[in-house]
């Protein structure tokens, strides 16, 4: 065992070996894309560099004592593809399976890789449908406002009323509870449109061109050119916006890349 991870257990936290962790995606993963290639990357070269990762966040079920992952699976995916034998820092709590679900995105709240605002809002929709949390705990856990949250129940109480499915998106259940109304000038309906397309458009080619960039970052710089044509300029101006795009090099982004 590293010395290193040792002394990064601080107190409330502890050493267990993965293969006592499990995980339940389906309850606990809020996100849209549940693993970021870019981000479970950089932590498997944080991994390299320091030895360890920040605690994953865990839960003991009471029901069987098992240890089920709330927040860190990219932490986890991390440590089991750089084939990690060494036990891993965690934070155990013990409680019941619905306040459970909410140390997940409490801890989202302060993550590097935040959640979108489609991502926030379907977990509210999401705890919205489960009729097990107060508006004020899904308003402090998801950062949806206290008005959308509001909407958010009246809708599900349509839909409930109507006897319709209810859908597992809050874009879902927008368009099913206003069924022919136009959602051209409203922002919050055209940011889940754009994210539902973005996702489609991701289960069809955003695994093979992450690979890709993996490989060769070039050849997807050049197809994206040549499918896109001019709109190209749109993509540069809009990653220009981001905070660290200044100190972004091509030169040194593509310094440990094997071409």
């Amino acid at each position: 065992m590293k010395n290193d991870t040792l002394d990064r257990v601080r107190p409330g936290q502890c050493l267990v070996r993965l293969d006592e962790l499990d995980i339940e995606p389906d309850y606990f993963q809020f996100r849209q894309i549940p693993l970021d290639q870019y981000h479970a990357r950089e932590l498997r070269e944080a991994l390299k560099r320091e030895g360890t990762l920040e605690p994953l966040i865990v839960w003991r079920n009471p029901e069987n004592g098992r240890l089920v992952v709330a927040d860190g699976h990219h932490r986890l995916a991390a440590y089991r593809e750089a084939g990690w034998s060494d036990p891993v820092p965690v934070e155990i709590h013990d409680c019941d399976r619905t306040s459970a679900r909410l140390l997940g995105l409490a801890e989202n709240a302060k993550a590097r890789l935040p959640m979108s605002g489609t991502e926030r809002a379907n977990a509210a929709w999401t705890l919205v449908c489960a009729k097990a949390y107060s508006k004020a705990e899904i308003v402090k856990h998801t950062g949806v406002s206290d008005g959308r949250v509001g909407k958010m129940r009246r809708v599900l109480k349509k839909l409930e009323a109507e006897g319709e499915v209810i859908p597992t998106t809050w874009w879902r259940a927008m368009k099913l509870a206003n069924k022919g109304e136009d959602y051209s000038n409203d922002p919050e309906a055209r940011e889940a449109m754009i994210e539902a397309r973005c996702i489609k458009l991701d289960e069809k080619v955003g695994k093979q061109i992450a690979t890709e960039a993996e490989f060769c970052i070039e050849a997807v710089m050049l197809m994206l050119e040549r499918r896109l044509g001019r709109k190209v300029e749109l993509l540069v101006e809009e990653w220009s916006k981001a905070d660290d795009f200044d100190d972004f090099s091509l030169e040194e982004d593509l310094s440990d890349l094997p071409f």
